[in-house]
């Protein structure tokens, strides 16, 4: 466990065996154990910008006529993934954090992120959450 997104609910988690941050909503903390392998509802953390999705299938109901009944019409909008859910490409864009190690080392403020790196690190020997 290493905090919490600010784009979804739930935690950030490091994995070391594959060198990658994940995101989970459902986790259970193992106050007196190891993590397991059992990974559940995990996405990776990606800085692609999705692209609203659009079904290009169309379904064909045949119209049957019944006396009495009037003939409920089927809509004919183009269905979108709303505006809310848009947010998450807008804070990759307002994000100045350094991607990467090299980006922290080389930033103005690289003393802090070193001195935040090593607390991390070392914070993560205490606990014995790392590679052994």
């Amino acid at each position: 466990f290493i905090g919490y997104p600010k784009e979804t609910a739930g935690y950030y988690f490091y994995s070391p065996a594959e060198q990658k941050i994940l995101v989970s909503r459902n986790a259970v903390f193992l106050e007196k154990g190891l993590p397991s392998d059992n990974r559940r509802d995990e996405v990776l953390i990606e800085e692609s910008n999705r692209e609203p999705h659009h079904d290009s299938t169309t379904s064909f109901e045949p119209t049957v006529h019944t006396d009495g009944v009037p003939v409920l019409r089927r809509s004919t909008r183009e269905s979108r993934i709303p505006e809310r859910y848009g947010f998450v490409g807008l804070t990759s864009q307002l994000d100045n954090d350094p991607k990467t190690y090299g980006e922290a080392m080389s930033d103005i403020d690289s003393d802090k992120w070193f001195e935040a790196i090593k607390f991390e690190m070392d914070s993560m020997v205490q606990t014995k959450f790392g590679p052994s």
